[in-house]
């Protein structure tokens, strides 16, 4: 495996034509399983931070008055000596801002662990025991929903997971939509796993004329494949 940098982004927004970065960090899990801390930045976005982005990284306009502009830091990240693969815990919002080749720990954990109790970073942190192997810092994990500990707790669980999977598995499963280990819609089968429902309910979720998102119909093709089921 070459090395993989493993980001993180936190911004004004979630909607990337709108929005803009403005923390940026990243770790680097080598090829020997050493995870190796790459930089973090606060970034100017010459726009206002909405008081419920704030209310969830808890940067201010003041934070920022006196940071770089994007455009100074990306190259610290993403020059032409940056790893081909980057990693992030939903990498979907990260690529949003930065193309690239991505692997995506929220849905590789989806299909690895299904019975972890959810699948939020830091509760996979918890529940994989992270906490209590060798060199982990919980005084950078601690600090969630900054851009610095969010990667550094993403590169541990990615660690984890490449124990079991290739990361050109991981890099796979980023593209498609994600396989939720349990059913939580409707009434009869909420809460059942994906192979006690019969035939014709995952038929009805991958073929029929429903607004649930493409999560669902995705789950229950690939049950319907495993079964045999066209």
């Amino acid at each position: 495996m070459a090395t993989v940098r493993v980001v993180d982004v936190e911004t004004t927004g979630i909607d990337p034509k709108e929005h803009r970065i403005i923390e940026l960090a990243a770790y680097d899990l080598l090829d020997s399983g050493d995870i190796v801390f790459v930089g973090s930045h606060l970034v100017n976005p010459k726009r206002p931070i909405p008081p419920e982005a704030s209310a969830v990284h808890h940067l201010t306009d003041a934070d920022l008055a006196d940071a770089p502009l994007i455009g100074e830091v990306w190259p610290l990240y993403f020059g032409t000596d940056a790893p081909a693969v980057l990693c992030a815990h939903n990498s979907a919002f990260e690529e949003s801002y930065i193309p690239g080749k991505w692997a995506c720990t929220f849905k590789a954990a989806l299909r690895m662990w299904p019975d972890a109790p959810e699948h939020k970073n830091q509760t996979l942190r918890y529940w994989l025991g992270l906490d209590g192997q060798p060199g982990f810092d919980r005084s950078i994990a601690n600090l969630a929903h900054r851009a610095g500990p969010d990667a550094y707790v993403t590169a541990w669980i990615l660690r984890e997971l490449l124990k079991s999977a290739s990361i050109e598995d991981i890099i796979a499963w980023a593209k498609e939509p994600g396989v939720r280990p349990r059913i939580t819609i409707g009434k009869k089968w909420k809460g059942a796993k994906w192979s006690e429902p019969d035939d014709s309910y995952l038929l009805w979720l991958r073929d029929g004329q429903h607004t649930l998102d493409a999560d669902w119909r995705h789950g229950a093709k690939v049950e319907l494949a495993r079964r045999g089921v066209r």
